[in-house]
């Protein structure tokens, strides 16, 4: 993995990975799922592309990459891969869209073995995991939304309920499922009632035990249009909905966040994008904080308003307080002022942390004021309580639209883990890599970051040159140096086992990054004079 860290010295730090671990299967390799344990120790689900059907690669990494096992699952339908999950007991769950009229829903087990395949009709959208036993399941036909409870176990269907309404839009852009604490099931989707400006939320909530709580269509008013795309419940039952909300489609300029009671009885909606004509907003997801507040992220694509040759498309960051609506922020963190003209990034995946900070993956090709190449990953993390950018990093190795973030998790000292896929000159492989909270520059009490002690820099500090020593490790290696702003200022390739380097550096302080084909180590440097 190459990657570019330049950080804009008032709002952003110098980030440098931690580890990361790459999949070649020999085609196209995703990175798709990332979670961690209360030991930090991260899980990794990927999958590898191959002629004819796929396979899923799982493994497991200690916080300091060391590798505990790999697994592969055996090959499975020809399709295209939506979801992975995990639960708590480390099953796998894969889902599959067949076809357009098909889906398929795959478990193995922690040694990668098949336990079940059930296979269901119509369009998918989404799984839950919810509690010891069960698995909930949405798709759509053409006349109805259709809801399931699975036994996690066996795979067998608890129950099905069908909800008619010929009027439902078949789009899983227009609509989103999810559940909530105590397992209560939540679907939200637009219904065209006929007309040029009625379209209409369409929710429905169940039990866990498929008893209908409410279904019911919401209509803001004024005979215009209400589209969902994507909803977040709280423990309480309660609901938040981001989509256009009495406004003309396609214009979009009055998307918002729109909060239900438990009852399905409309509470507020405030309006965040006025997008204005010639854009768009479209919503990744919305997530419900610590603090009880929602975060909805997508990105505005802009339409030759800010720049008249072309289109632009920024990630968009949005913060409300859950029992008034307030506006706590509404930011495009990578264009503050809204301004650049060569900015094209699209947010993909988001988690919030134990202290409300947002992390955001996706792709771009301009960050931190540096354009690089299309279809790169971005790793990009948001202050939870002002919404000002803290750092940011994306690759910068061959353009490939496959280049994507595609989860990320977060462990208890706020150490982030990344899933994406990134092209290897020609080769598409899966990857995971490691952020610490500060961008990796020291270890830390309790973990086994930096813990190698056979790279040495000396003296340290140094009122003239440095020596990087690797203890007679016979390795081809990169030595970089950047300076706290994140700029590349010196680099030297070499199979010696000692590098001199930083004569003609300035007073300062510095990070030299240590890269060969098994190891990576960033230590920190201070030049005197």
């Amino acid at each position: 993995m190459i990657v570019l860290a330049v950080g804009a010295a008032q709002e952003s730090n110098a980030v440098f990975f931690d580890w990361a671990h790459y999949y070649d299967g020999g085609s196209i390799d995703r990175g798709l799922h990332v979670q961690t344990d209360v030991f930090a120790n991260v899980y990794f689900t990927g999958v590898a592309a191959l002629p004819g059907g796929s396979k899923i690669i799982s493994s497991a990494y200690n916080d300091g990459g060391t590798l505990l096992w790999q697994r592969t699952a055996n090959t499975f339908l020809p399709g295209t891969v939506v979801q992975t999950e995990r639960d708590a007991s480390l099953n796998t769950f894969v889902l599959c869209q067949i076809s357009l009229t098909s889906y398929t829903l795959i478990r193995y087990n922690v040694n990668a073995i098949e336990k079940w395949r059930k296979t269901f009709s119509g369009s998918v959208m989404k799984f839950k995991v919810g509690g010891p036993a069960a698995v909930f399941i949405s798709g759509l036909t053409s006349t109805s939304e259709v809801i399931r409870r699975l036994n996690k176990n066996t795979g067998v269907t608890v129950w099905t309920r069908t909800y008619a309404d010929a009027s439902l839009i078949l789009s899983a852009s227009r609509s989103d499922f999810t559940i909530d604490a105590n397992s209560n099931v939540y679907f939200c989707g637009t219904s065209d009632m006929g007309g040029p400006d009625d379209y209409d939320y369409r929710m429905i909530k169940l039990n866990k035990n498929g008893v209908l709580i409410y279904n019911l269509l919401h209509d803001g008013g004024s005979g215009e249009d209400e589209e969902a795309f994507k909803i977040a419940a709280n423990n309480l039952g309660e609901l938040y909905v981001v989509g256009d909300y009495d406004c003309n489609i396609p214009v979009r300029d009055f998307v918002s966040m729109v909060k239900f009671n438990a009852a399905g009885v409309h509470q507020w909606h405030t309006q965040f994008a006025t997008s204005g004509t010639s854009s768009r907003y479209d919503a990744m997801d919305v997530m419900i904080g610590p603090d009880g507040n929602p975060v909805g992220v997508g990105s505005i694509r802009d339409f030759y308003n800010v720049n008249p040759a072309g289109e632009t498309a920024r990630i968009k960051v949005s913060k409300f307080n859950s029992a008034t609506g307030a506006v706590l922020f509404d930011v495009t963190p990578d264009d503050a002022s809204y301004s650049n003209p060569d900015l094209i990034e699209e947010a993909l995946c988001m988690t919030i942390d134990a202290t409300n900070n947002v992390y955001i993956g996706g792709t771009s090709n301009v960050y931190a004021g540096v354009t690089i190449q299309p279809y790169r990953w971005l790793a990009l993390k948001v202050i939870g309580s002002t919404g000002n950018r803290e750092w940011v990093e994306a690759g910068v190795g061959d353009s490939d639209p496959l280049n994507k973030m595609e989860d990320v998790a977060v462990t208890s000292v706020n150490d982030s883990y990344w899933a994406g896929a990134e092209n290897f000159a020609g080769n598409v492989n899966m990857w995971l890599t490691k952020y610490c909270e500060v961008g990796c520059f020291s270890p830390r009490i309790g973990t086994s970051l930096n813990a190698d002690n056979s790279i040495v820099v000396y003296p340290n500090p140094s009122a003239s040159s440095f020596t990087m020593s690797n203890e007679g490790k016979n390795v081809a290696f990169t030595l970089s140096v950047y300076d706290i702003a994140g700029k590349l200022v010196e680099e030297h390739n070499s199979l010696e086992t000692t590098v001199q380097f930083g004569e003609n550096l300035s007073a300062g302080t510095y990070i030299v990054r240590y890269l060969s084909a098994t190891e990576n180590k960033s230590i920190r440097i201070v030049k005197t004079q």
